[in-house]
Order: structure tokens, then sequence, then C-alpha cells
């Protein structure tokens, strides 16, 4: 198969939503759809993605995510192979940092609003990736 054969199968398979952690950035990123993005930061560590309208919410990224998972591993109950529903991390660090971290109703709401999406499509990261 030539380079562009190669090229023009990766651009027509089916899109397949998939949480991803990038170590050297060390965030976690999921994109329900593909579709184009436009990215909106709420603070520091979350990002929410929304579809080309700007109002439909397709995702969300989490920035220092192993600093947060480092946090609340052991108060979810992860050993060693686990695969790591972000919806619970997103739970913990919404508990943990309560309203020293997350003050304000615009930023709450952001964060329930990524738990939310992180539950309705069960998103999950292999632990042994963002261990």
């Amino acid at each position: 198969m030539n380079n562009e054969l190669a090229f023009e199968a990766w651009l027509s398979a089916t899109y397949k939503p998939a949480a991803a952690y990038m170590q050297d950035s060390d965030c976690v990123e999921y994109v329900a759809e593909d579709t184009v993005c436009v990215y909106q930061r709420i603070d520091e560590a979350l990002t929410l993605v929304y579809d080309e309208t700007g109002f439909g919410l397709v995702g969300f990224k989490l920035k220092g995510f192993r600093n947060f998972f480092e946090h609340v591993k052991e108060d979810i109950g992860l050993t060693e192979g686990h695969f790591v529903e972000l919806c619970r991390v997103l739970e913990q660090v919404c508990l943990k940092g309560g309203e020293e971290h997350i003050g304000d109703a615009r930023r709450k709401n952001a964060y329930r609003a990524a738990e939310k999406i992180a539950k309705r499509d069960n998103v999950q990261i292999d632990y042994k990736i963002a261990a």
C-alpha cells in the first residue's frame, strides 16, 4: 500500500472517541464527536470543548492530571492495572478541591459539565498510562 492510499484509509476511518493521556503536557483530553472544536479555558486545570457552534459540549481537557490522579487514586480504590473512570477523578477533584479550588458558580458548572460527559460516555483511561 502506498502512502497516499494509507492516508486516505486513515481519513476515512470511523471515529471512535477515546480519552487520551498526553504525558509530555500532563493532560487528559476527551472529545466525543469528530467535528470542528472550539476550546474554552475555564481555569488552570479545565478546558471545555464545544462543537463548531460553540454551544454543544463535546468534550473536555484536564491539565495537571497526574497531580489530580496521585491525590485521589487511593480514595477511589485503584490498584495496578485498573482503568480509571474519569468521572470518578472529576468527582474527587470537586470534593477535595472544594470551595477554594472551584469557588464561583461558572467554574462549578464547568466541572459538573465535564463530569457529566465523562459519566454519560463512560470515559476511561488506562491506569498504567496515567500512572
